[in-house]
């Protein structure tokens, strides 16, 4: 069975993804911020981490990416960023621009909704076999 980590402050949407995915047959943590959701890294070695961009600092998320990508425990590990600042700021990220620039697997708005984000963890995980 597959480990997620899922790093959110919104804990009901957290909660959302967490039921979806089980219903997929994952194992799901959680973890509210990048302390506690590095802590859950280095113990439980998840198998992808679902990095809420926004939540109490923007670019503590970008650098929890950076510094798992640059470490070889964890530089294996698939990353969908997830965020919702479109709805927030009217802002777009381009995927195509931004997969160059963010170190993570892809980029995912929320408002794409749960389904399409189980199916691309589903994606990820059946082609990301390590």
């Amino acid at each position: 069975m597959s480990k997620i980590l899922i790093i959110d402050d919104n804990r009901d949407y957290a909660e959302s993804l967490e039921i979806a995915l089980q219903a997929r047959s994952y194992q799901v943590m959680w973890a509210p911020d990048s302390i506690i959701g590095m802590e859950i890294i280095e113990s439980e070695l998840p198998d992808l981490i679902i990095l809420d961009v926004i939540m109490s600092s923007m670019g503590e998320r970008i650098l929890l990416a950076y510094k798992l990508k640059s470490d070889s425990r964890y530089a294996f590990i698939p990353i969908i960023m997830l965020t919702g600042i479109t709805q927030l700021t009217g802002l777009r990220f381009d995927p195509k621009n931004e997969d160059e620039v963010l170190p993570v697997e892809c980029y995912m708005e929320k408002s794409e909704g749960l389904n399409a984000l189980c199916s691309r963890v589903e994606r990820i995980l059946g082609s990301n076999k390590h």
